[in-house]
């Protein structure tokens, strides 16, 4: 924790991280004006989410054990944020890019009770707190039901009989048919991974996600 205090000699105090907490200068954490400035509380010069993330990303958080994530849970500065650090590669439309990265980082929003974060790291990915795969597919079940419930927000969907979504109305912010395109395969590609880890945490669910509680 980052504070600014008189000490009894009656100088201020340097940032108590060192050189972590900047590259420059142990009193950076106030502006360089620790007569001025003061922090008891440890609440200032905190790392707003995108710098989080982008923090997060740079350290490698993003990286599972064989592939990069597009999103994921992190620690930083003792919270939880969701980041959203890419699109599926099949996502080439400028517009369908922003709603996919929204409705991944609703997918991590929902991942939030699921992990544990340790205080004294200022940023960590850590790892979810179950401790079977079929409590795990539980998680990824509920986290993509919202995810896919995000997803058909955006338009007017109706379910052919494959089982694919198709989308019948377009919203504002996706006009063009390459990002109707992209939107639909990004939808379809969610719903099998909803499917898969339902199955595998034995969970029934509802075909549609506006539907199911």
């Amino acid at each position: 924790m980052v504070t600014s205090t008189m000490s009894p000699t009656g100088s201020f105090s340097r940032d108590p991280i060192g050189f972590k907490g900047s590259e420059w200068s142990l009193y950076e954490y106030c502006d360089g004006n620790a007569i001025v400035k003061t922090d008891p509380d440890g609440l200032c010069g905190k790392r707003t989410d995108d710098e989080c993330c982008d923090d997060a990303k740079k350290a490698g958080l993003n990286e599972d054990s064989d592939s990069k994530s597009n999103g994921g849970v992190i620690c930083c500065d003792g919270r939880k944020v969701s980041c959203a650090w890419g699109v599926p590669k099949s996502l080439d439309d400028k517009d369908a890019k922003p709603i996919a990265l929204k409705c991944i980082k609703k997918h991590e929003d929902d991942h939030h009770d699921d992990i544990t974060c340790d205080p004294k790291n200022p940023l960590e990915r850590p790892l979810s707190n179950t401790t079977t795969p079929e409590a795990y597919a539980r998680e990824e079940c509920r986290a993509y039901t919202e995810h896919l419930r995000c997803l058909l927000g955006h338009g007017t969907w109706e379910m052919d009989p494959t089982g694919k979504w198709r989308m019948t109305q377009r919203p504002p912010e996706c006009q063009t048919d390459s990002c109707v395109q992209d939107l639909e395969r990004e939808v379809n590609r969610v719903r099998r991974q909803r499917q898969s880890q339902c199955n595998a945490g034995r969970v029934p669910i509802n075909p549609d996600p506006r539907d199911q509680n």
